[in-house]
C-alpha cells in the first residue's frame, strides 16, 4: 500500500492528518484499491464524536464476482470492523455502497462492479489523552490490502 499526505478540512477540526492511501494489483499495473483516512482532534471535546478525536475514511475497490455473485454490502461492513481493531476503535459507523456501472465509447462495455466505504470511528485515546494516530492509518490499510 503506497502513502502520501493529504489536507484536511480546516473546518472539520482544530487539528488533523490526512493520509490516502493505495493498493496497485499484483501486476503493478491496475488500482486495486484506493483510499484515505482523516485522524481529527478537536481543541474542544466534541459530543457528537464522545470525543476529542475521531477518525474518518473512505475506500474504494472493485466488487468481486468470479462465480456471478458479488459479497453482500454486510460482508464488506464486518471485513472492514475486524481491520479495525476494538482496542483501538469504538462507535464505528458509516455506509457501503455497491455500484455498477457499464462504461461506453473508448470503454468496454462490460459491467463492472465497486464497492465503497464512508466510515467513521471515535479512536481510543490514553489516559493522557494523546492518541497513536499511526495505529489508525495502518488499520485502515490493513483493510485495503486485505481486501484486494
Amino acid at each position: 500500500v503506497a502513502y502520501r499526505e493529504i489536507p484536511v478540512p480546516a473546518d472539520m477540526a482544530s487539528f488533523g492528518i490526512g493520509v490516502e492511501l493505495m493498493r496497485v494489483d499484483d501486476a503493478g499495473d491496475a488500482l486495486a484499491a484506493f483510499g484515505w483516512i482523516m485522524v481529527l482532534y478537536s481543541r474542544e471535546y466534541r459530543e457528537d464524536w464522545r470525543s476529542r478525536w475521531r477518525c474518518v475514511a473512505f475506500a474504494s475497490m472493485p466488487a468481486p464476482d468470479a462465480d456471478g455473485t458479488r459479497p453482500a454490502p454486510a460482508e464488506y461492513w464486518t471485513a472492514m470492523v475486524e481491520r479495525l481493531d476494538s482496542k483501538v476503535s469504538e462507535d464505528i459507523s458509516g455506509t457501503v455502497t455497491i455500484a455498477q456501472n457499464t462504461a461506453f465509447g473508448g470503454e468496454s462495455d462490460v459491467p463492472r462492479a465497486s464497492c465503497e466505504l464512508r466510515v467513521s470511528w471515535t479512536p481510543l485515546d490514553y489516559a493522557d489523552g494523546g492518541l497513536d494516530a499511526g495505529s489508525q492509518v495502518d488499520a485502515w490499510a490493513r483493510f485495503l490490502r486485505h481486501m484486494t
